[in-house]
């Protein structure tokens, strides 16, 4: 039988890392200052107007420092995030939990899980802030029917992902077309 391993046998700063909930008065800077040391110079100022279009648009979300990502979720909802950011070497990901039932017009989401789908914005590009924005506030609008129908979504799009007979990625509920 193969061992179980928890958060709970790791030594106590692995412990802390595994959970990895960091909130701050401001999640921007406390990002900002975690990326700086392994990011690239042009990260910061692409994690900034990111940020700024996503607070712009849906001011509802509360952002917060949740597993080494910059995480944006409605009031009490940290389970079912909608948006993150997530700085690498050659891009800014913005990251929707649920992409999988989002529209996506431009063809611009990867996958990145049976329901996240990820979208890059490389360092050096213009960022199409009205577009974002409108991914942005697709993703605040389908919340509701993800955080309602989440395990049939999640099931749905893991049979998709497998080439189970389950159907494709559209078969997925889309909420309010």
């Amino acid at each position: 039988m193969r061992p179980r391993w928890t958060a709970a046998l790791l030594p106590l700063p692995a412990r802390a890392e595994a959970a990895a909930v960091v909130t701050t008065s401001d999640p921007l800077s406390e990002y900002l200052h975690r990326i700086t040391p392994t990011a690239v110079p042009a990260a910061a100022p692409l994690v900034r107007e990111l940020h700024s279009v996503i607070t712009r648009t849906a001011p509802e979300l509360v952002a917060a420092v949740r597993y080494g990502i910059l995480m944006y979720a409605l009031p009490g909802e940290r389970r079912f995030w909608v948006v993150a950011l997530d700085a690498g070497k050659a891009s800014v990901a913005i990251r929707f939990l649920y992409g999988v039932i989002l529209d996506d017009p431009l063809a611009v989401l990867r996958k990145g899980s049976s329901v996240l789908m990820t979208w890059d914005i490389p360092y050096g590009t213009a960022v199409d802030q009205a577009n974002v924005a409108a991914y942005v506030g697709d993703a605040v609008a389908k919340h509701s029917t993800y955080r309602t129908d989440w395990r049939e979504i999640t099931a749905r799009a893991k049979n998709t992902s497998r080439g189970d007979s389950g159907g494709t990625p559209t078969d997925v509920p889309r909420g309010d077309r």
